[in-house]
């Protein structure tokens, strides 16, 4: 049964975001830390995909909230999108959409919007680690189940204490994991320029966090550039251009997002090299596009993302909540769900794992 909320709660929730919309305390987010472990990725994944197997339709048609940093801004928020409404509809519920577009503000808005209309529960992918912290505070206040997906929150590596479950892929530990895939491949040594996202993003943050790390570990690697394009090839292109002027002993390109890849291709080109041969070319995504440039040998490999899932198993989370009362608690960690384990049986794409690849957008 839904709820609606007065007035004077509202102005309360508010009042609450205000008292903790500064960065979480040590204190505050040291006793939320989730383990990372295998085992709890394992035990997470193994219980979203059990229920989203044969987990049945709700009974009263509940009311869901998907408050999402994005939704049409790229190929990637679309897919998910599809994935939460497949999941809705699969379980019988009625879901609404809040698309913040990457506007920490506007999210806030909705947010507020979201606990005024009354919802049975919330699916909630945060603009920022800060703001979606305050933002889920507000959301937990109406005591109605929280799940989480995409991007950490609360000062956390992945999954916060007191939500329903976090489902996603792009933690610090998933790029370090990417870079030491590439890294691995030099033979002898390698001259990097590196593509990452927004500057100032949570997403950029760890991408570049990653990065930094995993270059301590391999001291065969030069970082001749590390920049951030936006997810725009536009300003990918840009970028890789200059880097290949300024160092022409660039060997890898190392991209954040498939769609940025497809500006560095370019830029390779333009310097008169191969991709993919003179020049590795690794990225992040596993959109259908980038699949086909890793089968033809133009990219070296993309790392898999699985958009549809993420908000599908997140969506399945909270109706297993609804529906029996069960938190998922842990990271619901993708690199662990069947479209890899059953499939290529690595995040990492490359040639020989393209035919058992099955791209989400």
């Amino acid at each position: 049964m839904r709820h609606r909320h007065s007035p004077t709660l509202l102005a309360a929730l508010t009042a609450l975001f205000l008292a903790g919309c500064s960065a979480p305390s040590a204190t505050s987010t040291s006793t939320a830390k989730s383990s990372t472990s295998a085992q709890a990725s394992d035990d997470a994944m193994t219980q979203t995909v059990g229920y989203a197997t044969k987990g049945s339709a709700a009974k009263d048609k509940p009311k869901i909230a998907y408050i999402a940093e994005c939704a049409s801004a790229f190929a990637y928020c679309q897919a998910r999108l599809k994935g939460a409404r497949k999941a809705a509809s699969h379980f019988g519920a009625d879901l609404q959409l809040f698309d913040a577009n990457f506007d920490s503000a506007a999210q806030l808005r909705q947010v507020q919007d979201a606990i005024q209309q009354g919802y049975d529960g919330y699916v909630f992918s945060p603009v920022t680690d800060a703001s979606g912290c305050s933002d889920w505070k507000l959301l937990k206040a109406t005591g109605k189940p929280v799940a989480t997906i995409n991007s950490p929150m609360c000062g956390n590596p992945d999954y916060t204490t007191g939500t329903v479950g976090f489902v996603g892929m792009q933690t610090t530990d998933y790029f370090k994991q990417t870079f030491r895939n590439a890294f691995k491949t030099c033979d002898g040594s390698c001259t990097v320029v590196a593509v990452g996202g927004y500057l100032g993003s949570d997403l950029y943050g760890r991408w570049k966090k990653a990065l930094d790390a995993v270059k301590a570990e391999f001291p065969e690697v030069t970082i001749a550039d590390a920049q951030p394009a936006s997810f725009n090839p536009s300003q990918a292109l840009s970028v890789v251009q200059d880097a290949l002027r300024a160092t022409p002993s660039v060997n890898m390109i190392l991209s954040a997002n498939d769609d940025m890849t497809f500006g560095a291709e370019q830029a390779v080109k333009e310097a008169g090299l191969t991709p993919g041969d003179k020049v590795k070319i690794y990225s992040v995504g596993g959109s259908a596009k980038a699949v086909k440039r890793v089968a033809s040998g133009t990219w070296n490999g993309t790392s898999a993302l699985l958009p549809y899932d993420e908000s599908y198993y997140g969506v399945t989370q909270l109706m297993r909540k609804l529906d029996t009362g069960k938190d998922t608690p842990g990271f619901a960690y993708l690199a662990k769900a069947p479209a890899i384990v059953d499939g290529p049986g690595t995040v990492f794409i490359t040639s020989d794992k393209v035919s058992r690849f099955t791209p989400q957008w």
